[in-house]
């Protein structure tokens, strides 16, 4: 589609059977163009680590009648950094669920059907697609997506058996066409997991919505126990962890749409609480599982990436055993419903952590949040060189629609450090 970016692999392919020039390859009135900082990102071999600069984003809502340039501000503020002009330039964006929603309006407003089954999905993607900012930011960086669930609809997980009904598989359908199909290939045969080495550094994709268990508490209902329910299938799990250890020294992004940190608040003595939470808080078994599989190995340089909650935070969770994991929780491209946005109260962004398992298993540690903001845009994560580490610093610039930006930096190579954020940036608010 016109103005839908290339994989940088893809389109050395596609320009090497045309005979044309790598950089630029124009189709019809869509030009698409990479920076030459793209194609050194592109599929790097791990051990041999370069600096890294990239885009994290989640939840574009439509634009309105009235809203089309508000919608379209945080692509347009990407859009300068693609050209240099704010910044350094991304070597590629993440999407993290959430780039159209299906259910805009609960079906008041949404795009109407054209009276032939998945009609009403193609003009929502149409919708958001159509944003010249955003087609200006697909035609020069790669772009790598996640659903969540406003692709589907609000708050959608599978039902139990695979029961789910025509609209949910023709959204799914729609998923795939129109982002899913190019994704690098999945992890396993019939999933979307995926994983990709830009730089050096490993990059893990993970669905966390369409195979995690419906939940129920007590004996009673549909679906799994709370304590067993699983937000990824285990033997996945145990996948990516492997794959984790296996990738030593090198930095190491775990990524999902649902946030794995900051830890939402949850009252131990009501346990139901957790079947409101549509993150990893709410299937403390998967999330026990991991955190506790990088405590107990001794991994270092561990980035958790999400989106979905309308908010931003970039924090840092100190084991009680000294290993730390740093997450980045991007903010909403476009989100205009306050009332649908995270609040920092809803998190444990300071102080100390506990997550308890039925069986007694305790994992512990302190939280260190070094910035929060509600403000629409997207997140800027860069793996900076010192001496003779090129990855040894880890960037993280909230850009926000307005054109604000808080810079938070970490020193990978002392855990036990703080956060440095830039005096000259806004506040957090």
């Amino acid at each position: 589609p016109a103005g839908w970016p290339l994989h940088p692999r893809t389109m050395r392919r596609l320009c090497q059977a045309l005979g044309a020039p790598l950089a630029e390859q124009r189709f019809a009135q869509a030009r698409l163009r990479l920076s030459d900082a793209a194609w050194r990102a592109a599929d790097a071999p791990q051990g041999r680590p370069q600096p890294l600069c990239f885009a994290v984003a989640s939840c574009q809502y439509p634009p309105g009648l009235m809203d089309e340039a508000c919608a379209g501000a945080s692509y347009r503020r990407l859009a300068r950094a693609c050209r240099g002009a704010d910044g350094p330039v991304p070597q590629f964006l993440l999407a993290l669920g959430d780039q159209v929603y299906v259910d805009a309006t609960a079906g008041l407003f949404d795009p109407g059907s054209g009276g032939r089954p998945g009609d009403e999905l193609r003009k929502a993607y149409e919708l958001n697609w159509r944003l010249a900012p955003f087609r200006e930011v697909a035609s020069q960086l790669p772009i790598y997506t996640m659903l969540d669930d406003h692709e589907i609809r609000d708050n959608w997980q599978p039902r139990p058996g695979g029961s789910d009904d025509l609209a949910a598989r023709l959204a799914l359908r729609a998923f795939q066409r129109h982002q899913g199909t190019l994704n690098p290939p999945p992890l396993r045969e019939g999933g979307r997991h995926y994983s990709f080495t830009p730089a050096g550094a490993l990059v893990v994709v993970l669905d966390s919505r369409t195979q995690r268990d419906l939940r129920r508490v007590g004996p009673f209902g549909e679906g799994h126990d709370l304590w067993a329910a699983n937000i990824v299938p285990d033997a996945l799990l145990d996948d990516i962890c492997a794959r984790l250890k296996d990738a030593g020294d090198a930095v190491k992004f775990i990524v999902t749409p649902s946030p794995v940190l900051p830890l939402e608040r949850m009252p131990e003595d009501r346990p139901e609480a957790r079947l409101r939470s549509d993150s990893w808080s709410g299937y403390p078994r998967s999330l026990l599982k991991l955190l506790a599989f990088i405590r107990n190995t001794g991994l270092q340089r561990v980035v958790f990436l999400s989106g979905d909650a309308h908010g931003s935070a970039v924090s840092k969770l100190v084991f009680d055993n000294g290993v730390a994991v740093y997450a980045v929780m991007s903010s909403g491209l476009h989100a205009p419903w306050p009332f649908a946005n995270a609040r920092a109260e809803e998190f444990v962004l300071d102080g100390p952590v506990s997550i308890v398992a039925p069986g007694g298993e305790r994992l512990s540690g302190t939280m260190h949040t070094a910035a929060w903001s509600s403000r629409a845009g997207y997140a800027r994560v860069s793996l900076e060189a010192d001496g003779d580490e090129p990855q040894a610093l880890l960037t993280v610039s909230l850009c926000s629609a307005d054109g604000t930006t808080i810079d938070c930096r970490h020193d990978l190579r002392a855990p036990g450090g703080d956060w440095s954020v830039n005096p000259s940036a806004p506040g957090t608010d």
